[in-house]
């Protein structure tokens, strides 16, 4: 599978669908990657910020959205603890849960406080709190991402207020120095839609690392779909470009009002984060349900990248469907 992709990715620049100036020189691309290799280190904090990240990208402001986003003050930050060996001098002893509902007044009681592991839906070990240079985040939208690699295996969990001054988890800030510090976690060991269900819808699969970090607006993104090993802007049988099937092209980018002109949507902390690297997509499943085709080209979906772990995605006949390219400056 990966010699097949070495041999795509080696003729991607001749297999283009487009029109080539050559009074104009066109910048190589510098970065390819697939639909099924999404980032791996982004997580809603909570099952319904799915619905509040799609009301957000859809630009709804509602009374849902507003009520459940998460709120911040100097005395109670929005708190990533990502778990750690023993050995680590920042350590703190953590309880996490899944499904960790709001704090009651009196505080949780032992079914949530009592240290035990269940698989993919409690845990208790030792978690050191990031830094803010180690994570960012959408308030609105409610999802964190990592700015730090975290092995397979291991957990990481939040604290956090919304904006119905609800609480979930006691962090550091109300915590004395041997306090069990609870957590709502948002990653578990082994995170898969089998094993883990509750923890898989957590795991947001719309994000995609492009392999470059302080990115600036001259920056090209392009979404291509493959035809018999030749990357085309639409699909086969449409004639709307791809990158507005999948919601990245909205508007003109002169003009930044509809109608979409076929480009990349630069929407700094939105679509884009430049300085991270990351790409958004404004749908949950960009190359699946969201993605608007007949019921007769369902088999354009890739479904299996939402349905299954990445690992067995890749393998799938349609893993090199769906590629995203462009050249990066930064």
């Amino acid at each position: 599978m990966l010699a097949v992709i070495a041999i795509i990715s080696t003729a991607l620049t001749s297999c283009e669908n487009s029109v080539i100036n050559t009074n104009t020189p066109i910048p190589p691309d510098n970065f390819i990657m697939y639909a099924w290799d999404y980032s791996e280190t982004h997580y809603f904090v909570d099952t319904l910020y799915r619905r509040s990240f799609t009301e957000y990208y859809r630009d709804t402001m509602t009374t849902y959205l507003i009520s459940n986003s998460i709120i911040e003050s100097p005395t109670q930050p929005l708190e990533v603890w990502v778990q750690c060996e023993v050995t680590n001098a920042n350590k703190r002893f953590c309880v996490g849960k899944v499904m960790l509902g709001e704090r009651p007044p009196q505080g949780y009681d032992s079914s949530v406080t009592n240290p035990e592991n269940i698989t993919g839906e409690k845990f208790a070990g030792y978690f050191r709190k990031l830094v803010p240079s180690e994570f960012y985040h959408n308030n609105l939208a409610g999802f964190i991402g990592l700015n730090i690699s975290v092995p397979e295996n291991y957990h990481v969990g939040v604290v956090y207020r919304n904006y119905s001054n609800q609480m979930y988890g006691k962090g550091y800030m109300e915590s004395l120095p041997a306090d069990t510090i609870i957590l709502k976690l948002v990653k578990v060991d082994n995170q898969s839609p089998d094993l883990t269900p509750l923890a898989w819808k957590l795991k947001m699969k719309n994000v995609y690392k492009i392999p470059f970090t302080n990115l600036q607006t001259s920056t090209t993104i392009k979404t291509k779909f493959n035809e018999n090993n030749v990357y085309r802007d639409t699909i086969t049988g449409y004639t709307t470009p791809l990158i507005t099937m999948l919601k990245l092209d909205k508007v003109n980018n002169t003009t930044l009002l509809p109608p979409p002109d076929g480009k990349f949507d630069w929407l700094t902390g939105k679509t884009i984060f430049p300085a991270e690297g990351y790409l958004v997509f404004p749908t949950l499943e960009p190359f699946g349900r969201d993605l608007p085709l007949s019921p007769n080209d369902s088999n354009y979906c890739f479904f299996e990248i939402y349905s299954q772990k990445k690992i067995n995605a890749q393998i799938s006949t349609k893993a090199i469907y769906y590629a995203i390219k462009g050249n990066a400056v930064y």
